[in-house]
């Protein structure tokens, strides 16, 4: 195959794919969405309406912050206010988390670091001690990149804040 017929072949199948699963998506109610933050890989993510079916652990999930996250996520300007976050389900319910000053545990594996200010230099909300996922919460956490503001800063989020399943479509990185 020729250069030029591999540099079409690239842009051009996934460009036809992702318009041929949004016209799909026009009768099923799923969408197609775009992810250019650093807390996930960047690309298309089909999203698949949640039905209050059960999380798994590795699951990557799109939700309104909770509460104050909110409030606190839009004033620091990380994302325009009213975008729903996109992360991987951490924990489930009845795990163990343990939150230290310096690492996060699920179930006494070591799931991460945790930071004390942002990248900015600004402090980050401290989240200390030891907890037990309820039923009807999950933990959202980013395990791609250690400084996303996730649950170890925020906490368990309810499944009521869960719009969608997402589904890496085409990843740029």
């Amino acid at each position: 195959m020729s250069r030029k017929c591999k540099i079409f072949s690239f842009i051009f199948v996934p460009i036809v794919a992702a318009g041929l699963l949004q016209a799909a998506s026009f009768w099923t109610k799923d969408i197609l969405k775009l992810n250019f933050t650093d807390s996930m890989p960047k690309g298309i993510y089909y999203m698949h309406s949640f039905s209050h079916r059960s999380l798994h652990r590795g699951d990557i999930i799109e939700f309104t912050p909770p509460g104050w996250t909110a409030d606190y996520i839009y004033k620091r300007h990380w994302l325009p206010e009213g975008t729903p976050l996109l992360k991987h389900v951490g924990a489930i319910p009845g795990d163990r988390i343990n939150i230290t000053d310096d690492s996060v545990f699920i179930n006494g594996i070591y799931a991460g670091p945790v930071q004390s200010v942002d990248s900015k230099g600004l402090s980050l909300p401290a989240l200390r001690g030891a907890f037990i996922v309820p039923q009807g919460y999950v933990l959202p956490l980013s395990v791609r990149i250690f400084n996303s503001f996730d649950g170890r800063y925020f906490g368990f989020v309810s499944i009521a804040n869960v719009r969608n399943i997402a589904k890496p479509i085409l990843l740029f990185q």
